[in-house]
């Protein structure tokens, strides 16, 4: 679960996979590349999620890029 402002969201596994590896010195496509490998997906369909996802937590003010 992740507590932001006065919210809470209930992350999936990868969702925290994805949360987790965000350090600032990944690249979002570091962070594909690492979803696709730990869930063996593939990883063009992964950089979309995961850009999506963390645009998605930006927009919501979680953190800044």
């Amino acid at each position: 679960m992740l507590g932001f402002r006065d919210e809470a969201l209930l992350l999936s596994d990868s969702a925290e996979f994805i949360y987790r590896s965000v350090d600032g010195h990944r690249t979002v496509a570091d962070i594909a590349d690492e979803v696709a490998a730990e869930y063996g997906i593939d990883r063009a369909e992964t950089l979309g999620d995961v850009t999506e996802f963390l645009v998605d937590l930006a927009a919501n003010g979680v953190f800044t890029w």
